[in-house]
């Protein structure tokens, strides 16, 4: 079985730049703590991500495959229902299917204040994992993160970001990015059986961590291109690019979204 998984930039056009789409949000959810694989940016020459599998455990005998089922599958539902069955109730039926409830109800209320922030309209039931052995369910490493609301602002060319940009699932019958405030995420933290403190707490050192890290972040990647473009100066324009999206993601949608939930 293989270690990783390889993606290389969207076929569409729609939707340019995904692979350092991708790996920023996913670094950037591990910097602010959230449990993420490790992820990778290679450029051979065409830029790939490589994202580290969860589903993998390397044993004397190589690497061997771990069992795995997404929301869907836990919750007893088909794949075609991963939007229209996501909701805030279907979030406490995966919490209370696992060994450690309590702990999964905070992990699963960062991830959705986490993909509030980043724009990532496309945070359905199928990009929930979970983990099964004898010693029960457990929540696997969060995965497919990255700011898909980007490619609906100004930035590409649209204007749709935030007012016509649909969450992926509404969130107590909020529809829309532009829609969400502080009280709505600390309602859902409530309806995951949260106290309001812990929600809040969560909350706050999210949206208060959000930008430092994602700036120094993307300093991290102007210097890290620098030297990519010393070796192999043909990759100029693509990183360009690829740093015209990660601005278009810092000033267009992480900052708008941790000013609207303050």
């Amino acid at each position: 079985p293989s270690a990783h998984i390889l993606k290389p930039d969207h076929p569409d056009e729609d939707y340019p730049h995904s692979v350092i789409n991708e790996w920023f949000v996913m670094r950037l959810a591990q910097r602010l703590g959230l449990d993420v694989p490790n992820v990778h940016r290679r450029y051979v020459p065409s830029p790939v991500y490589l994202v580290d599998r969860f589903d993998r455990v390397l044993g004397s005998q190589g690497w061997q495959r771990r069992h795995v089922i997404d929301a869907c599958q836990l919750l007893g539902l088909d794949r075609s229902f991963k939007y229209s069955q996501g909701s805030m109730d279907s979030l406490a039926a995966l919490a209370r299917a696992c060994r450690s409830p309590a702990v999964v109800r905070t992990r699963l209320f960062a991830w959705l204040v986490f993909n509030v922030l980043v724009g990532n309209s496309d945070a359905h039931l199928k990009n929930l994992s979970f983990l099964v052995s004898h010693e029960g369910v457990q929540l696997a490493p969060f995965y497919d993160l990255l700011s898909v609301a980007t490619y609906d602002s100004l930035a590409f060319d649209k204007s749709g970001w935030p007012a016509q940009t649909p969450l992926a699932w509404s969130i107590l019958g909020v529809h829309h990015f532009s829609d969400i405030r502080r009280d709505v995420l600390l309602e859902a933290g409530g309806a995951l059986n949260l106290a309001k403190g812990t929600a809040e707490r969560l909350l706050e050192n999210l949206r208060h961590r959000v930008i430092p890290e994602a700036e120094a972040l993307y300093a991290e990647v102007e210097a890290e291109n620098t030297r990519i473009v010393q070796m192999c100066p043909k990759l100029s324009a693509t990183l360009a690019g690829e740093l015209r999206c990660l601005r278009a993601i810092l000033h267009t949608v992480l900052k708008e979204m941790a000013k609207q939930i303050a």
